[in-house]
């Protein structure tokens, strides 16, 4: 894919602190090859979120601002958001393309501080992002966050950008402040997940973690490595064999000469060592996934690799000051020694003159003389006009008056300019009389708004002030900022809302909406598995073990579910009405019919021999050498995809096959005239 230029410095005007834009959108052209500007705007997520199109795939980017106030100080930095939207409605294939694309546009919408891919404007609202936000930054937190896209903040300036160098490490670590957190040096026992937590909050004195699996399931994970050290330590540990997951903990030092200010940075690794299987190899990038959102959370900066020379000081500098705002840094330190308040050598060589601090007490003396000559002007024709009241008036004609004294200009944020005068109270009459009831009360109501308008400034005075506590942004919960997101009951409120839905669906259309209990039993010789339901984070597992050759299953109605027939050899199954299902099992001696289906995937390690779908859409069937000679019959499906494995080669990469959706039918005639049609799968070319 080409990206017009045009669209990287539009993204880098958003991520100038100076400008006012803070939001842009693109789209992918019809192609595929390019992309084009959908809209940009200065009005924050609000207007961002309003600009999104159900029937789009759309990628883009806004900036906010992270809010630390501690009572004396107060910081404001920009953050930015990278989204990527697919639309409700918009088609299986374009979801399909959509991971290659994302890859693309993340590259434009560089230095994001956090990625967001949903179909959910709820999943864009304010309170979602903000724990999203804090979830990113290391222990020391932000206090609020703001969307509005109103940059007139103190302290949201840009920085010093001098050149930027690895920090010096620490010479010595300083005696801990009475009320910091005591760090321990033991981790022993701790999970990877609880290991990382522990670095990013400041509670070990443990760096960098280094964990690895069994390279096919991410549960298996094990902490392999781990120390107190610095980055070139932790790049010697990284093994050429294996598939490696690491987290890493720096210092970004910020010395403005009299401030001087310590954060931590995160940086994730993904370690693919150059003697790695290919098919292990393949599986890396949905593993990483799952690592960067269950263990090694929170990270700044994201790299894949599989040469130890991209990990130096160097270009890690560059990738964590493009992950910053305007506000950048002035070094990093990477030793792993702990950065103490005032125990790092000055960073930057580069220093104020003496004479810069001089220049803002000079401006305030003299504007103040200035404003204490205003009121002495003020008062000079007062003074002028008492005088010549006190003086005996002459005998010859009296001389002209003083000149009155020149009204000062109005100032800016004044009362605003007088009322028109007001309208003849017959005007409308005189326009047009009424010609029955209904425009008599048109002209009556008309003459009422005309009358009010004409109060000018006074038509307000019935309007109520809204204090302060009644304002949002400055009562937000402060028991909600840095929460950690409960998925869990982000679902139970979907859940709701969904229900809620179709109840007033069937309000409307005169029917009651009945919710249907779960139900697994065995009715004859088929068990019928019904309205079970799991949620989007975790599917609800079912194993089936009672069941024998002579029984069928019938699976309706389930949605978020896993399957797993445990018995030997089924009669068949039958998949109705299902949604995000999956279905496991041994051997069937009759047909699996899947009809109405939607993200259904099959998997058969027996003999299967047929497989019918009936209107289904994003349907996976996972063959074995035993199963690889099913026969597949299908009615209107859309993305249907069966996998077959290398019988040669057990650890060669499966082979995908896609079904075919287009047809292309030809009709021809008998030496009779009779016409026969003739159908044919279409195939493309180059």
């Amino acid at each position: 894919m080409k990206l017009d230029k045009s669209l990287g410095d539009a993204w880098e005007c958003i991520r100038d602190d100076k400008t006012t834009s803070n939001w842009m959108l693109v789209a992918p052209t019809s192609d595929g090859k390019g992309a084009e500007l959908v809209g940009k705007g200065t009005d924050g997520l609000a207007t961002f979120v309003s600009k999104l199109d159900e029937k789009k795939v759309l990628f883009g980017g806004f900036r906010c601002r992270a809010v630390d106030d501690r009572g004396t100080t107060k910081s404001v930095r920009a953050k930015f958001v990278f989204v990527t939207w697919l639309g409700s409605k918009v088609s299986a294939v374009q979801r399909a393309r959509c991971g290659t694309l994302r890859s693309e546009f993340q590259k434009l919408f560089d230095g994001n501080h956090i990625s967001v891919q949903t179909s959910d404007l709820d999943d864009l609202s304010e309170k979602e992002l903000v724990a999203k936000l804090q979830a990113s930054t290391g222990a020391h937190k932000p206090t609020g966050y703001e969307f509005d896209g109103n940059d007139n903040q103190t302290g949201l300036t840009a920085g010093e950008t001098s050149e930027v160098k690895a920090a010096e490490p620490v010479a010595s670590t300083p005696p801990p402040q009475p009320d910091s957190p005591k760090k321990s040096t033991s981790t022993a026992g701790l999970s990877p997940a609880d290991l990382w937590e522990e670095i990013k909050n400041d509670k070990t004195t443990t760096h960098w973690l280094i964990i690895t699996y069994d390279g096919k399931d991410i549960s298996t994970s094990e902490v392999q490595k781990q120390g107190t050290s610095g980055l070139a330590d932790m790049v010697k540990q990284f093994d050429p064999e294996l598939v490696q997951f690491a987290g890493l903990k720096c210092k970004a030092i910020d010395d403005r000469g009299s401030v001087k200010s310590v954060r931590n940075k995160f940086i994730f690794i993904s370690w693919v060592g150059p003697n790695v299987k290919p098919m292990q190899r393949a599986r890396v990038s949905a593993h990483k996934a799952d690592v960067q959102q269950k263990i090694i959370t929170g990270s700044h900066i994201s790299i894949h690799t599989s040469d130890p020379a991209d990990l130096n000081e160097k270009d890690l500098i560059q990738q964590l000051q493009s992950s910053t705002g305007a506000h950048k840094p002035t070094g990093y330190d990477f030793s792993g020694l702990e950065a103490g308040s005032g125990s790092a050598p000055p960073v930057a060589e580069k220093k104020p003159e003496p004479e810069a601090p001089a220049a803002p007490k000079e401006e305030k003396k003299e504007e103040k003389p200035k404003e204490e000559e205003k009121p002495k002007e003020e008062e000079k024709p007062k003074e002028e006009e008492k005088k010549e009241e006190e003086k005996p008036a002459p005998a010859p004609p009296a001389p002209a008056a003083p000149a009155a004294p020149a009204k000062p200009a109005p100032k800016a944020g004044g009362a605003p300019p007088p009322p028109p005068p007001p309208m003849p109270a017959d005007f409308m009459e005189r326009i047009s009389g009424p010609k029955n009831d209904d425009d008599a009360k048109q002209q009556e109501a008309r003459a009422a708004l005309f009358k009010q308008l004409a109060q000018g400034t006074d038509i307000t005075k019935g309007l109520r002030k809204v204090s302060d506590s009644e304002k949002r942004h400055k009562n937000r919960d402060e028991n909600e900022v840095g929460k950690a997101t409960d998925f869990a009951e982000l679902e139970k409120k979907k859940a709701a809302r969904q229900e809620e839905l179709e109840k007033k669906k069937a309000a409307a259309a005169g029917k009651t909406v009945v919710k249907k209990e779960p139900k697994i039993a065995l009715e004859g010789k088929a068990w019928k598995i019904e309205n079970v339901c799991g949620t989007r984070m975790e599917k609800k597992h079912e194993k089936l073990e009672d069941a024998n050759m002579t029984h069928s299953i019938h699976v309706t109605d389930c949605e978020n579910m896993l399957l797993e027939i445990t018995s030997p050899k089924i009669n068949s199954v039958i998949c109705s009405d299902c949604k995000n299902v999956g279905i496991m099992m041994a051997a069937v001696v009759s047909s699996v019919e899947v009809s109405k289906g939607m993200k259904i995937e099959v998997q058969a390690t027996g003999k299967l021999p047929s497989f019918i779908l009936d209107r289904c859409n994003e349907v996976m069937l996972y063959t074995t050498k035993e199963s690889r000679d099913v026969e597949i019959t299908s009615c209107a499906s859309a993305c249907v995809n069966v996998t077959f494995t290398d019988e040669k080669d057990d650890d060669a990469d499966p082979i995908e096959k896609p079904l075919p959706e287009q047809f292309v039918t030809r009709i021809t005639y008998t030496a009779d005239g009779v016409p026969k049609a003739t159908t044919v799968p279409m195939e493309h070319a180059g």
